[in-house]
């Protein structure tokens, strides 16, 4: 959601938020973007993290400049060096060489106040901790800071995080949780949950009108502000556009297949094969990008160390149909283009937010986590997609006929035409979203942190 301006008031002015990010890409952008709206609002708002992760999140800011914010500015964490954590379940399709780096976020609270809080409290008359919930050791130091209190802003899905929970009955149809996570994935998720008592509430990037049955089924107060996204491009960006959105220029209105599998994820080199030869036999114009998943540090990743595994003249025989992007893709701008018609996702909540704000269907291909329970939102509940396989197939491996299917049913069948449709629908109730039921919870949301 896009907040109204309002200019530094009297109560406004007393009050900064502190931001504690958790340090993966999907995690990273979404609270900064959230930053963004609240020092939008008026507020001052301090993004406390490692200086890689700022890096990371301000490089990959799309559509504004994080340093161009009055209001926003950055502290450095002396977090640990991110380094590979825990491998996937055998019987998941993928394996990224990082996931969620809880190594490197301590889980046990501080015994005395954080000492930036407690800078801050001495400055202001109130300090909002809003963190996401697995720095949850934030609300816990907020509770011995004079001034501050603590509130959670959560990068999943209020369906997704119903689902990891075991309270959702109307998703039984999908996997255990357990089959969705990685090894140690439930505990150290337990060991993090006992500082969220401190929370006063939890925000989601998320509205009423695709949530609503979720976020009443929650165990603590929940604001829906959503959707949270950066809409405003770069000058810079005008100027120098990516090569892949100077292609999309060139494609016919409504043509293209959008393929990315996100940040912390990896096809191995037999999927990729057969992902290659499923999109090649469907005829259908696409846009992929394929490259390694981030690493702890992707400021030192070797952007010449390229997937080796696509099938041999591949590129040769899709030219011109196919464009395959080996580094980061401005992927707001490619949804928004008016050349893309489809979006062949894993499910991350980023995603589907960015999809369902621009009207895009999905064709879900979810790997873990929330993205089961998302791709069930997208594809049985709003109907706005068609699912390329589910968690609970088979051994995971999805086949080129079966790539193949799902590709020509969402681009080119009357189910397709079907469910853009109701993309297109929501997309105008997310629009709606902002104006409404989400600026109303914003705006409940920032009456009490600046309260008197």
């Amino acid at each position: 959601m896009q907040p109204t301006k309002k200019g530094l008031d009297g109560r406004r002015s007393r009050v900064v938020v502190l931001m504690v990010p958790f340090p993966i890409q999907g995690h990273l952008n979404a609270l900064l973007n959230f930053a963004r709206s609240l020092a939008e609002c008026g507020l001052r708002v301090v993004f406390a993290c490692s200086d890689t992760h700022m890096r990371q999140a301000t490089q990959r800011a799309e559509g504004w400049d994080p340093f161009a914010i009055a209001n926003l500015s950055f502290h450095l964490l002396p977090l640990p060096h991110l380094t590979p954590g825990p491998r996937l379940r055998p019987q998941l399709p993928s394996a990224p060489p990082v996931y969620l780096g809880f190594h490197a976020v301590p889980s046990r609270p501080p015994g005395r106040p954080c000492p930036l809080a407690r800078s801050l409290a001495r400055n202001y008359g109130r300090v909002a901790v809003v963190h996401d919930p697995l720095v949850s050791i934030a609300a816990a130091a907020a509770s011995r800071t004079p001034n501050a209190e603590a509130y959670g802003y959560r990068c999943v899905s209020a369906c997704g995080l119903v689902h990891l929970l075991g309270h959702g009955e109307s998703l039984r149809v999908l996997p255990p949780s357990s089959l969705c996570v990685y090894e140690g994935f439930a505990a150290s998720i337990a060991r993090r949950q006992q500082p969220l008592k401190f929370d006063q509430g939890i925000l989601y990037n998320t509205f009423e009108a695709i949530e609503g049955q979720f976020l009443q089924q929650l165990p603590h107060k929940a604001w829906a502000v959503g959707p949270i996204l950066p809409l405003s491009p770069r000058p810079q960006e005008q100027e120098r556009q990516h090569g892949c959105i100077q292609w999309l220029d060139k494609q016919a209105e409504e043509s293209v297949l959008y393929v990315s599998f996100g940040t912390i994820s990896s096809l191995s080199a037999p999927q990729v094969r057969a992902l290659a030869e499923g999109l090649e036999a469907s005829g259908q114009p696409f846009l992929w990008v394929l490259r390694h998943a981030d690493k702890g540090d992707i400021l030192a990743m070797d952007d010449s160390e390229e997937p080796r595994s696509l099938p041999d003249c591949f590129e040769e025989r899709v030219k011109g149909r196919g464009f395959i992007v080996r580094d980061w893709a401005p992927q707001l701008q490619i949804l928004g283009h008016s050349s893309t018609a489809g979006f062949l996702s894993h499910c991350g909540w980023n995603s589907c937010m960015e999809s369902i704000f621009m009207g895009v269907p999905i064709a879900t291909w979810p790997m873990h986590s929330d993205q089961p329970a998302n791709s069930h939102l997208v594809t049985k509940i709003l109907g706005m997609g068609v699912a390329v396989r589910e968690l609970n197939e088979g051994d995971g491996f999805v086949i080129a006929e079966a790539v193949e299917r799902a590709v020509r049913s969402l681009m080119a069948s009357e189910e397709g035409s079907e469910v853009r449709e109701k993309a297109l629908r929501l997309r105008d109730s997310a629009r709606q979203a902002e104006g409404g039921t989400s600026h109303t919870a914003l705006n409940s949301f920032l009456a009490l942190i600046s309260r008197p």
